[in-house]
């Protein structure tokens, strides 16, 4: 699934914590998001060049028209997963 994207280690760490990685919680190599966001009070470089790979969608925020967020979308996840060699899934 790599397809040769290109991410820096700043990148990863935002997209982790987007999702609230812990790598202590996973079990038996899975891991459930409890959120997929990252709020960021403008635009951020990091998260507009995983947008534009194609991992994650921008929108302005709905309750303060100033902040950006960002969230991951499954190609982003999937790619978070092989990272991590771990499998990540959204909670419900």
């Amino acid at each position: 699934m790599n397809d040769n994207v290109k991410l820096t280690a700043a990148q990863i760490r935002k997209m982790k914590h987007a999702i609230g990685f812990a790598p202590a919680k996973a079990k038996k190599g899975c891991y459930k998001a409890y959120r997929n966001y990252y709020v960021s009070w403008n635009d951020d470089a990091d998260w507009d060049g995983i947008v534009a790979a194609g991992l994650a969608i921008k929108r302005k925020d709905i309750f303060y028209e100033l902040n950006v967020v960002y969230h991951l979308n499954a190609k982003g996840i999937e790619l978070l997963s092989e990272f991590t060699d771990i499998k990540i899934t959204e909670a419900e």
